[in-house]
């Protein structure tokens, strides 16, 4: 089949594409946000050509949320065991039950040693918002910056209650705009409540530059309710 392309970005190396065909099987998207490293995963490319087409590596979750500079651009993957090689880009990565968590976009080299089962993908949580944003307005809209930094694992306060604790703000920031201090703990945001620094990267994911974000904080036994302005995104 010819496809036509719809829609990309460079930065983030993903592109939409239409091929019109009858009955044509589709796959699958999971949630990316529910994988937990050491889970099974299994790789599907082509690896050095078209000679090896379909090959299908498995390997385990590595780490998530692994912040990779590739061309000068900073994304947000998952990182692999399971076998890539070229080839392999624009592949899926797949969980135990045959749902796309990922697209694999590349391997880790190095030019003084050996490199091995260092692979990453594309969270599906990442390419459901890109993809849509490049159907709705035709280009990837970034997302906001936030502008708190806070622990992964969150803390339970109360009985019931959890928070995110605050390690840092940056000045000036959507968050040091709305009163947000360093110690404090995020209960929520956006009416989702948080147990993970997962949690608030995903609720991110949601917004826009211009959105306005309500936050619930824990300071010193009380709830605090803000509302974060969101004027800058990531690209800024």
């Amino acid at each position: 089949y010819t496809a036509r392309y719809v829609a990309g970005d460079r930065d983030n190396d993903l592109a939409v594409l239409k091929v019109d065909g009858e009955e044509l099987p589709t796959a699958e998207f999971g949630d990316s946000d529910l994988l937990t490293v050491g889970d099974q995963v299994y790789a599907i490319g082509n690896p050095l050509g078209v000679e090896l087409r379909g090959t299908l590596t498995d390997g385990i979750v590595s780490a998530i949320d692994r912040d990779v500079v590739v061309d000068d651009h900073t994304m947000t993957l998952i990182q692999t065991n399971a076998a890539l090689n070229s080839g392999n880009s624009g592949g899926p990565l797949i969980n135990q039950y045959g749902q796309v968590v990922g697209i694999n976009v590349i391997k880790m080299t190095s030019e003084y040693s050996n490199v091995e089962g260092l692979g990453f993908a594309i969270p599906s949580a990442s390419i459901e918002r890109i993809a849509n944003d490049l159907l709705t307005y035709g280009a990837y809209q970034p997302e906001p910056v936030l502008g708190v930094t806070v622990y992964q694992n969150g803390v339970q306060l109360a009985e019931d209650l959890w928070g995110l604790e605050v390690r840092e703000v940056t000045p000036g920031s959507a968050a040091d705009r709305a009163g947000i201090l360093p110690g404090d703990y995020v209960l929520s945001a956006g009416g989702q409540e948080l147990t993970s620094s997962r949690d608030l990267l995903r609720v991110r994911r949601r917004t826009y530059v211009g959105d306005q974000l309500p936050v619930t904080l824990w300071r010193d036994g009380d709830r605090i309710e803000v509302v974060l302005d969101l004027q800058e995104s990531v690209a800024d």
